[in-house]
């Protein structure tokens, strides 16, 4: 919250973009590479919703169960 204000991070993914189209959710050092994003996100002390837009349903659903809206 930022002076009264809540914020929202919105963190948008394309799952059509050509990096993803063999794997949508991606794994860096064992995790999906979303994860450290989502983390890094709810981590900080100004953000209130961690909000993720996508065009794939695989990278969604993985959002969610990281914590994502």
């Amino acid at each position: 919250m930022i002076e009264g204000r809540q914020v929202i991070a919105i963190i948008p993914i394309r799952g059509s973009d050509p990096e993803f189209r063999q794997d949508p959710v991606p794994l860096l050092g064992g995790k999906p590479l979303l994860a450290y994003t989502i983390e890094a996100a709810r981590a900080s002390h100004y953000v209130d919703t961690v909000a993720v837009t996508s065009d794939r349903q695989e990278i969604l659903d993985s959002a969610t169960a990281l914590g994502a809206q």
